[in-house]
């Protein structure tokens, strides 16, 4: 996972987080709910070490496709 196990434990409500929530399911809470209230609301102590490696392979590509279209 991208995301520490306590960030994604973090209970809003005392719902837990599920990333395949059903709409209509009021037991737990989804991507939307955890996009606002878990990482915007605490975005300043979230450690985001580990997105890193996916944004270096991001940057990689786009050199090279910027490389290759001069």
């Amino acid at each position: 996972m991208l995301f520490d196990k306590e960030v994604l434990d973090k209970r809003i409500d005392g719902k837990p987080f599920n990333f395949k929530k059903l709409h209509g399911d009021e037991t737990e809470y989804g991507k939307h709910i955890f996009a606002n209230k878990v990482i915007k609301e605490n975005k300043s102590i979230i450690n985001f070490d580990n997105f890193k490696p996916i944004f270096e392979k991001f940057k990689k590509v786009i050199l090279d496709h910027s490389a290759n279209i001069k």
